[in-house]
């Protein structure tokens, strides 16, 4: 699900924000399932992915929110995903050369309706190292109802690319600078992979942009020091294949205390976000 996320999120960098008002807007997927991302503002933003999890945007803190079988509530401080995603970049990827990532669009001149709302197509090209690697139709709206829905995304999408690292925020800064020199308006559909399914606006509580009670916070800071401190005692080399194996032992220690499912989702999310729109 979370490679999926990223596709909404690059797509809603382009545009204005404007509107007040909590707004909810459900996307659906080719595979069937469905994305359902609620706003307040910039500040207070919540994308259900499943009933018993959901990404928050707090501020300028993300969490990662599941609930277990036993109806208890966990959540994961992306701050501390940052952590594991650069110490792990530092030891597998040191010696790699940083991907820049770019995405063009052009205006096709078609008009398209999707869930009643209608849009502009355009063409987007997608580049690695200047390469083009893949072509799409985005549609995007003007309908102001909406827009307030992308300030908030530019800041989730900033935050899971500084968990990317520098060739993802590289990616995010171009979009969002492109963002604010184009009102494109805000994406109702992708190729054939995602595309508005409903829109809705209501007042939501305020516990609903909120942490659940009693929630607990999973530290796995302490799992990380420990990786990093075999990092610290033994010099590193690629061929040094018992360090590679006690880390990845760390990580996965980090998982099985953060709620197995919650983070082995993140942890591919961080791997692998890109993926699919890239087409690898």
């Amino acid at each position: 699900m979370f490679k999926k996320v990223l596709l909404v999120c690059i797509c809603l960098l382009f545009s204005a924000p404007v509107f007040a008002g909590d707004i909810s807007a459900t996307y659906q997927y080719s595979d069937g399932q469905s994305m359902t991302i609620s706003v307040r503002d910039a500040s207070h933003v919540r994308m259900d992915t499943t009933p018993d999890s959901y990404m928050l945007l707090q501020g300028k803190k993300i969490y990662i929110v599941n609930k277990d079988e036993e109806g208890n509530w966990s959540a994961i401080d992306m701050d501390q995903m940052k952590g594991m995603a650069g110490m792990m970049g530092g030891l597998f990827r040191k010696k790699a050369k940083a991907t820049e990532y770019d995405m063009k669009l052009k205006d096709t001149g078609k008009k398209e309706e999707v869930a009643g709302l209608k849009g502009n197509v355009y063409s987007a090209t997608y580049y690695e190292n200047n390469k083009a690697v893949n072509t799409t139709e985005i549609v995007f709206s003007n309908k102001k109802d909406i827009q307030k829905i992308n300030d908030a995304w530019i800041s989730i999408a900033a935050g899971m690319a500084q968990i990317m690292g520098q060739d993802m925020s590289q990616l995010f800064e171009k979009s969002s600078r492109l963002a604010k020199e184009n009102n494109y308006g805000v994406m109702i559909r992708t190729g054939n992979d995602i595309k508005l399914k409903s829109l809705s606006q209501k007042s939501m509580k305020d516990s609903f942009f909120e942490l659940p009670a009693g929630v607990e916070i999973m530290e796995i800071g302490a799992y990380m020091g420990d990786a990093q401190q075999i990092l610290d005692d033994q010099e590193y080399s690629e061929s040094e294949s018992a360090i590679s194996q006690d880390v990845k032992d760390v990580g996965q220690a980090a998982r099985d205390e953060a709620k197995n499912a919650t983070v082995d989702e993140v942890k591919k999310g961080v791997r692998g976000l890109f993926d699919k729109v890239f087409n690898k």
